[in-house]
């Protein structure tokens, strides 16, 4: 007897779950944009790192753009970058992190574009920056200090410091990478507002 209701009920089971499992799916909701509001007591003049000495402009820069390091002097940890080395007192190594990508969702770096940050980027940076013509925040004191850059391998990037520097970490802490195909596709005045980061 008991059979029979199994033999009864198992094809209504059966015939439940395959009318589930045909069902259409859920539309997916449309994305919409995420908008981050900060509240700050500055009035932001300017996204561009090398514009500014305005704490306001670099709270809000900080998020957007990852120097190599951070935290403060004595207490530097890797950011941008996964470690370094200072093999010599003029010569400090720097691996960047395989997992660092510029910003997507632009029209430097569309969708899915998934760039990874790499050495060249950072040595691209360093040389605008140590390019007086481009009248770049700091490029007085990291031109005294930086003698050269140069790429070692996709994610290794060699400075070489005129004569030794204590304080290297420290100045390399205020340099945040920024994407240099960025500002030249944007141009100054956009990439003012509408930086690209990390």
């Amino acid at each position: 007897m008991r059979l029979k209701k199994w033999l009864l009920v198992l094809p209504l089971v059966l015939s439940l779950l395959l009318a589930t499992a045909c069902s259409s799916p859920e539309p997916t909701p449309e994305a919409k944009e995420k908008v981050l509001t900060i509240a700050t007591q500055y009035t932001i003049a300017t996204l561009n790192p090398f514009k500014t000495s305005s704490d306001g402009d670099g709270y809000i820069i900080r998020q957007v753009m990852e120097p190599l390091v951070s935290g403060v002097a004595g207490d530097l940890r890797p950011l941008l970058a996964e470690s370094w080395t200072n093999p010599d007192s003029l010569t400090w190594d720097f691996k960047i992190r395989e997992n660092a990508y510029w910003h997507e969702g632009n029209e430097v770096y569309p969708e899915g574009a998934n760039v990874q940050v790499t050495a060249e980027d950072v040595k691209a940076c360093f040389d605008y920056v140590l390019d007086p013509a481009n009248k770049a925040q700091y490029q007085a004191r990291l031109a005294q200090v930086i003698k050269s850059v140069e790429v070692l391998d996709e994610f290794t990037v060699r400075f070489t410091t005129h004569e030794p520097a204590a304080w290297f970490l420290t100045d390399v802490h205020r340099v945040p990478i920024f994407s240099l195909k960025a500002l030249e596709v944007l141009g100054e005045d956009v990439f003012d507002f509408t930086p690209i980061g990390t």
